[in-house]
C-alpha cells in the first residue's frame, strides 16, 4: 500500500510530465507487472487511467479558473496530441472543454 501511495503521490505532484509505467514502477520499487496488480487492488484503478483522470481534475480546474486557451492548458496537464485531450475530456464530462468553460 505504501509503495502505490508513492506513485500516486508522484502523479499528483508530476502530472503534467510523461509518466510512464516504468518509471512508477521505480517509484514505487516493484516490477511492472506487480505495480500495475498493486496500483488496481489499491487504487481501483489502472495507473494510466488514474494519471489521465488526475489531468482531467486539473485542466476542468484551469479551463474555470483562467482564460489560457484550451490547447494550452491540454499541454501543460501532459496531453501531447489535442484530439486526444478532446476525447478523454468528453468521455471523462460529457462535454468538450469549451463547453465546459461556457457553463461556468
Amino acid at each position: 500500500r505504501q509503495r502505490v501511495q508513492t506513485a500516486v503521490s508522484h502523479i499528483e505532484a508530476h502530472f503534467g510530465e510523461p509518466c510512464t509505467l516504468q518509471t512508477l514502477a521505480d517509484i514505487a520499487g516493484l516490477s511492472r507487472f506487480h505495480f500495475v496488480r498493486m496500483f488496481g487492488a489499491v487504487v481501483g484503478q489502472s495507473p494510466n487511467q488514474y494519471v489521465i483522470n488526475t489531468r482531467m481534475r486539473a485542466a476542468s480546474d484551469r479551463l474555470l479558473a483562467t482564460k489560457t486557451p484550451i490547447a494550452q492548458i491540454a499541454f501543460d496537464v501532459g496531453f501531447n496530441d489535442i484530439s486526444h485531450f478532446y476525447s478523454c475530456f468528453r468521455e471523462t464530462f460529457s462535454c468538450t472543454p469549451r463547453q465546459w468553460r461556457m457553463r461556468a
